[in-house]
């Protein structure tokens, strides 16, 4: 759609470091991108808004977005071959935290996995490690959003509790034929 587009692009001053940042700037045309502050009110008239792909239940736009994503990503980040990488996506956040991750990740360790914080990583090292990844597992949030750059029949492990009624990645999961499964934690406190 952006490449396609011939008028000026408008986003929020916060996506200017990840949209010009690889992958990215090879995807977009900069001359047709105009960033600007949320802190101010900005009218338009004749405008056309492209809103974010409807997520909360399968449908083909969203296979097609993943699809056409992928593909433009391949053209910049190749491949491997071989998908070996056991993952666990660590948050950051004491909001949604779990509150045992450090022992998950222990025990998890004997078996290859490794732990890894997406939110101190760049967007390029967290489409890598997702797309040689066989295993993702984390705890609900944007960090499993890059299960969408794994390959097919790869599997993706969400871990949420019982507050948090969220399908998206189920969705995103099935989208992107990988097997998913949703685990949700014993002791299921707010936080």
């Amino acid at each position: 759609i952006i490449k396609k587009f011939k008028g000026e692009i408008y986003l929020p001053l916060e996506m200017k470091k990840i949209i010009l940042s690889k992958p990215f700037k090879k995807i977009y045309y900069k001359n047709n991108l105009r960033f600007l502050p949320n802190n101010k009110i900005i009218y338009f008239n004749k405008i056309k808004f492209l809103t974010h792909v409807p997520h909360q239940k399968e449908n083909h736009y969203l296979k097609k977005s993943i699809k056409i994503l992928n593909n433009s990503i391949n053209k910049v980040i190749p491949s491997e071959k071989k998908s070996s990488e056991l993952i666990i996506i660590r948050r950051n956040l004491t909001s949604r935290r779990l509150i045992n991750e450090d022992e998950l990740i222990h025990r998890l360790k004997k078996y290859g996995f490794k732990a890894y914080n997406f939110e101190k990583i760049s967007i390029q090292q967290q489409i890598k490690l997702c797309r040689k990844s066989h295993i993702v597992i984390g705890y609900h949030g944007a960090g499993l959003t890059n299960c969408i750059f794994m390959k097919q029949n790869k599997f993706v492990l969400e871990i949420s509790n019982r507050y948090i009624d969220n399908n998206c990645y189920k969705i995103l999961s099935k989208c992107s034929n990988l097997n998913y499964i949703k685990s949700k934690c014993k002791k299921s406190y707010q936080n």
